[in-house]
């Protein structure tokens, strides 16, 4: 019995073939992205075989709809939002094998390249959310019922409410971290309809069931 077996030959080999099969490598490790070393690990052409066919690595990538990889391509803004939704969602900080599809666009290895280190990545990022420009965090009611803040919260300072009220419901301390699948929601204190600010003493961490049974009333009120 025939225990050899021979790879094709590159001429064997269609655009399809390649396309196809990056694609479903970048599938199978979660990511968007896909290096060279990932598709020589994985892969069933060589990489060189794709670089001979489109010309380059990126071009092959860009054929199959994959995201090129390349450390600075990103925005870092890009990746610390993407990281912001991942830590609300979760409820805690993520752990780098967390960063995989559906919730997160980017994989662990595209943080680790940009910043050295898994750590290096999450030590940058909270700085950069400690030191952004400072939201308004207090108004002062008055009779005039005139907004001076946008209904909806930007998602920086939905992530600082939350961490601020440790990722839980205020109402019934429910947590993504102790419930997985659990959502929360940021909601105003004083409703925005009758004058409510958005900013961070007027808005507070709820769970999906809570502030659905809430109405757009004062809590006192109700």
């Amino acid at each position: 019995m025939n225990q050899f077996k021979l790879e094709p030959w590159p001429q064997d080999i269609t655009d399809e073939d390649i396309i196809t099969d990056l694609r479903n490598i970048a599938k199978s490790i979660g990511s968007e992205y896909l290096t060279v070393k990932q598709y020589e690990k994985f892969g069933r052409f060589d990489p060189a075989t794709a670089k001979l066919r489109f010309g380059t690595w990126n071009k092959a990538l860009t054929r199959a709809g994959l995201k090129i990889s390349h450390r600075n391509s990103l925005p870092r803004a890009e990746l610390f939002e993407n990281l912001e939704r991942v830590w609300m969602a979760l409820g805690r900080q993520p752990r780098m094998h967390e960063m995989r599809k559906p919730m997160s666009l980017f994989s662990g290895d595209v943080y680790k390249k940009r910043f050295g280190s898994w750590r290096s990545a999450l030590e940058t990022f909270v700085k950069t959310v400690d030191s952004s420009p400072a939201e308004i965090d207090n108004y002062q009611e008055t009779d005039i019922q005139r907004h001076r803040t946008p209904r909806n919260p930007s998602l920086r300072l939905k992530f600082k409410v939350m961490r601020r009220d440790n990722f839980k419901c205020k109402l019934c301390g429910a947590s993504p971290a102790l419930k997985p699948g659990l959502v929360l929601h940021i909601d105003h204190i004083k409703p925005w309809i009758i004058g409510g600010e958005t900013v961070m003493n007027n808005l507070e961490t709820l769970c999906e069931q809570c502030n659905i049974g809430k109405s757009d009333l004062p809590m006192e009120e109700e």
